[in-house]
């Protein structure tokens, strides 16, 4: 009985630890190859070509006072939302529901894209985290309006069963050869094509005991 109640705690143990994943956000090289985007409002806006530690992808920024150079590598953090610890907004109020917001108009600009949309996507995503009246500056009242509806779509969507496993973060590293207070802060969105997110180190630390201690008392309950 003592055995087949330790056995039992060891494989709760290990079930257990095999749930708490997460993703660890990875610090590597991002470069844009192009700017090939959308001219809307006089800025250009939309997604931005380019690759993640090789790894080709589309990027779309999410502030309007910094800058990010073609055929320039940056070092940056690759993150999403369940560790928001390295962004770059993290000292804004509510800087979680902005993420959020931003992830979901993210996901309406990549569906059934045009420019009309992409651009009003482009300037909502901006203001929410940079309100600013001077960002709509360029945009005539159709377009500023257009803008306005995305930013309150945002704030009124409920987010509980929202799939943001799609959402990457890329935010740009501090003393790299481009400080961070003048470097972009990228976003991507690919939903179901990303790399199914893996034990955190600290939690497959935990792994190697249980699986040693089960074994041990397989080996023990067969003798």
């Amino acid at each position: 009985m003592k055995k087949t109640v330790l056995f039992s705690l060891f494989a709760a143990f290990i079930i257990l630890a095999g749930i708490n994943t997460g993703f660890a956000y990875q610090t590597g090289t991002l470069i844009i190859n192009e700017q090939d985007m959308l001219e809307w409002g006089g800025e250009p806006v939309g997604p931005m070509s380019g690759t993640f530690n090789g790894v080709s992808g589309s990027f779309v920024c999410d502030d309007f006072s910094d800058y990010i150079y073609p055929k320039t590598s940056y070092t940056m953090t690759k993150t999403n939302m369940n560790d928001l610890s390295t962004v770059k907004f993290k000292n804004q109020t509510d800087y979680v529901q902005k993420y959020k917001e931003a992830a979901w108009l993210l996901s309406r600009m990549y569906d059934t894209p045009n420019t009309d949309k992409t651009g009003a996507i482009q300037f909502a995503i901006w203001q929410i985290f940079e309100p600013r009246t001077d960002i709509n500056y360029g945009l005539n009242a159709t377009r500023q309006t257009a803008v306005t509806n995305w930013i309150n779509l945002a704030a009124g969507t409920d987010y509980t069963n929202f799939d943001f496993s799609g959402f990457y973060i890329y935010t740009p590293v501090s003393g790299d050869r481009c400080h961070s207070s003048d470097t972009q802060e990228l976003l991507s969105w690919k939903p179901g094509t990303d790399t199914p997110e893996v034990p955190v180190p600290s939690t497959m630390l935990l792994l190697v005991p249980g699986l040693v201690g089960l074994v041990a008392l397989r080996r023990t309950n067969k003798k």
